[in-house]
This record gives C-alpha cells, sequence and structure tokens, in this order.
C-alpha cells in the first residue's frame, strides 16, 4: 500500500475535493481543508482506490495479524436493524465482508467476496452534516448488478 498515508496538515494532498450539502442554503461547500486529526484511525488516514481494494481483502483475510486474533475479531454479532453482523472492525453479510466510513466532504465502503475472491470499493466525494452514507446507495446499485446473489431482497 504505497498510496496511503496519515496526514500531518489540514490539506489534502492532489487535486480532490469533498463537498457536503449545506441544509441553510440549499449548496454544496467544499470541504476539502478539514482537521482529521480527532478522528484519528477512524477516518484520517488518506489512500488511493488500489489501496482500499488491497485493504479491504486484508481485513477479511487477516493478513496482518495471527490467527488467533483474526478468528477472534471475525466473532460477528448481529446489528439491530441493519440485516448484517459486526465483528471487531469488520461487518459482515450475506457473503460480503467489509467496512465504511465518512468525514466531511469524503464517504466511502470497501466490501471483499471471498467466495468471488472479489473487492468492490466505492468513494464518493460527498458527505452532509448528517452523515448519510452517500457511497451506500452507490454500493449497493454495484452489488446488485454485478453480485446480486449478495444482496438481500426488498
Amino acid at each position: 500500500m504505497k498510496n496511503t498515508l496519515y496526514p500531518t496538515n489540514v490539506e489534502l494532498p492532489g487535486e480532490l475535493h469533498g463537498y457536503g450539502l449545506n441544509p441553510h442554503s440549499g449548496k454544496f461547500e467544499d470541504k476539502t481543508i478539514l482537521n482529521p486529526t480527532p478522528v484519528g484511525g477512524a477516518g484520517a488516514m488518506i489512500s488511493n482506490l488500489s489501496d482500499l481494494g488491497v485493504w479491504a481483502k486484508a481485513l477479511y483475510n487477516g493478513d496482518l495479524l495471527s490467527p488467533q486474533t483474526q478468528q477472534a475479531r471475525l466473532q460477528t454479532q448481529p446489528v439491530e436493524g441493519l440485516g448484517a453482523e459486526y465483528g471487531e472492525g469488520i461487518l459482515a453479510g450475506d457473503g460480503l465482508w467489509g467496512h465504511g466510513g465518512e468525514i466531511n466532504g469524503f464517504s466511502t465502503d470497501m466490501w471483499y467476496i471471498p467466495k468471488q475472491d472479489a473487492t468492490i470499493v466505492i468513494s464518493v466525494n460527498r458527505c452532509d452534516a448528517t452523515y448519510d452514507r452517500e457511497s451506500g446507495d452507490v454500493s449497493l446499485a454495484v452489488l446488485k448488478s454485478l453480485f446480486p446473489e449478495y444482496v438481500p431482497s426488498g
């Protein structure tokens, strides 16, 4: 993972911009400059799609953990109202394993399907103040299109 970093200042590298809808004006505001320090490991890292794909697969396979630790983190518990289960930093549902996150201006979902050895990464440069998962609808549409057998109907 050569394109992942922990920022040391409030500016994002490159030309990437993230946006959020201002509920009062109804206009999008640039959220590119932010202080990621308060969220730490819960959202401060910056990565590209390729590295996120590597991470999504490693998250399920436990490439960086001992077998005992990985087995323990895949012990999931049902999440009420979600129709999925959650382990230690990983969500499981209908053959999909992964995680998502959002921070001002950005929303990302990463999924790995072990039976297909397939990785799906969706990153959207929008996250509103409500922190609704903007990438979630796109992820669902992609998964329904490519792997409908892993998406519950209804």
